[in-house]
């Protein structure tokens, strides 16, 4: 091979090895904006779905809630309480949700149908809008859902693309004893406040959005 040969094989060598490491910085350098973002978005995707590490007690299908004294014991007072943002906190549930607007009485609902375990009942309470980065809830047991809190948090009326509508946002925490994350597994034995944005903007009230996140 000769001299010239040799100098134009080394000149190609040194040109592929800077466009690879050109290369490489350039894809090392672009990584380096995106993992926030995707480490952002994986904690909204945690945050929402819940895929945090709890040891969960054992599903069981065929278990009636209702005839476990220590959970009967836990809910002697009712399963949720309604804070009006009055200084006060009360004691509701189906008989009485009606007298706090159609939005509590709509979560009372909600909540009962987690309670028995009612997964069709459950996606019933979720819009189209919700349903479009959302799969349906697949099956799960009665759960157990204690010291619950229903809270007000805004409401305003909404223009949007020629609809007109009301929207709301509503607090909704509670624990669940015992549980088997057959529905939540974003929770252990802790509790969890979650916004939750309803709205009647398909005809009747049905959820848009669920977060643990704060809404503005």
């Amino acid at each position: 091979m000769s001299k010239e040969n040799s100098k134009q094989n080394l000149k190609k060598k040194i040109i592929v090895t800077v466009v690879i490491l050109v290369a490489v910085l350039l894809v090392m350098y672009i990584m380096t904006l995106l993992l926030p973002l995707i480490s952002l978005h994986l904690n909204e995707k945690q945050e929402e779905e819940g895929t945090a590490d709890f040891k969960f007690y054992t599903p069981d299908f065929n278990e009636d809630i209702f005839e476990d004294e220590e959970y009967m014991a836990l809910i002697a007072d009712g399963i949720l309480k309604y804070d009006n943002s009055a200084n006060s906190v009360v004691p509701i549930n189906s008989n009485n949700a009606k007298e706090y607007g159609d939005a509590v009485e709509f979560l009372v609902d909600f909540v009962d149908a987690i309670v028995h375990g009612d997964h069709g009942r459950y996606n019933s309470f979720f819009s189209n809008e919700y349903f479009k980065t959302h799969t349906q809830k697949d099956k799960f047991t009665m759960q157990k859902i204690y010291d619950g809190t229903i809270s007000y948090y805004s409401a305003e009326s909404v223009s949007k693309n020629g609809d007109n509508y009301t929207k709301y946002i509503y607090k909704l925490s509670y624990s669940i004893w015992e549980n088997n994350g057959t529905f939540r597994t974003d929770i252990g034995e802790d509790q969890k406040t979650q916004y939750i944005v309803i709205t009647d903007r398909e005809g009747s009230l049905k959820i848009d959005a669920i977060s643990t996140s704060k809404y503005k």
